[in-house]
Order: C-alpha cells, then sequence, then structure tokens
C-alpha cells in the first residue's frame, strides 16, 4: 500500500485553526507545555471512556473526538516540529483523505482525532495518548526510515493496560 501526502486543505486549516483556539478554553486544560497538556488530553479520554453520559452533560454539542485529538496533535506539532497533513491510499481514491500529524522526516504518522474518536467509541481501548508522546519525547521507540509514514499508535500498548 503506498501511502499520499498532501498539505491540509485551506478549509482544513482553518477549521483547525478555529479548534485549536478553542479547545484548550472549551476542555478546560490548565498545563502550559506540550508534555502536560497531553497528560490532560489522555486524562479526558479515559474520564470520558469511563462516564460518557457525565461528558456529553458537560459538553453539550461539542465533538469531542475532535476537540481532544486537535488538542493532542497540536502538541506533538508543537513539541516535536511536526505538521498536520492529510493522507491518502493511493489504491483506493475514494478512500478520501485522513488528517494526521507527521514527523518532519515522514516516518512517523499519527492519526489524533481518528485514534481518539476510537477510543471514545470503544471504553475497552487503552488510552495511549501520554504514553506515545512520552514515548516519543524521550526517543523510547523503534526507528523508522524516512518516508515510511509508519501509523505510531498502532504499535503503542502498555505491558499491564491501565485498568477501566
Amino acid at each position: 500500500m503506498s501511502l499520499q501526502l498532501s498539505e491540509v486543505s485551506s478549509d482544513i486549516q482553518q477549521s483547525l485553526s478555529g479548534c485549536i483556539a478553542s479547545a484548550g478554553e472549551v476542555l478546560g486544560l490548565q498545563a502550559t507545555d506540550p508534555s502536560g497538556l497531553a497528560e490532560e488530553v489522555d486524562q479526558l479520554i479515559v474520564a470520558c471512556q469511563r462516564n460518557a453520559a457525565e461528558f456529553e452533560q458537560r459538553f453539550p454539542g461539542e465533538n469531542l473526538g475532535v476537540l481532544l485529538g486537535v488538542a493532542w496533535g497540536t502538541q506533538l506539532v508543537n513539541a516535536f516540529g511536526w505538521s498536520w497533513k492529510q493522507v491518502s491510499d493511493d489504491e483506493d481514491a475514494d478512500a478520501g483523505k485522513a488528517l494526521a500529524v507527521v514527523s518532519a522526516d515522514q516516518a512517523i504518522a499519527i492519526y489524533p482525532i481518528d485514534f481518539v474518536q476510537f477510543c471514545l467509541e470503544n471504553p475497552t481501548v487503552d488510552c495511549t495518548v501520554a504514553l506515545a508522546f512520552n514515548m516519543l519525547k524521550e526517543a523510547k521507540h523503534p526507528t523508522f526510515d524516512p518516508g515510511e509514514l509508519v501509523d505510531f499508535m498502532s504499535g503503542v500498548q502498555r505491558i499491564v493496560p491501565r485498568g477501566l
């Protein structure tokens, strides 16, 4: 399978900018550094997994998957100099484009909105947002070839999963 990268369209960039500007305030994020913010996003996802009804009441009408995903992706951009890209499968043009945060050498891709949405829809999934961020920060992960676009989150697992 061959993945193709493209720049984020102006419409999506505008939506991202608006979401980035409001996510921290809407979600009540307090940390000021990317690591702390990634930890807060992780904790919010887990809390939402444990009690989705409470979060629906706390954030009526908000798309938490998008807000939390953009908040996390923004921390990857801020901490590591990554960038938002659209990724498409060269073999399946009809499948559309996914939104990813991609490392500068294009070795790693993370699909933050998709991953967060998956966690929110599947409460038994072990949310590894903070773990992944810390692995990247400490460079405690396998190395990948430039241009490989490895879906990093597919390999991030705790030795002992967090209990819900």
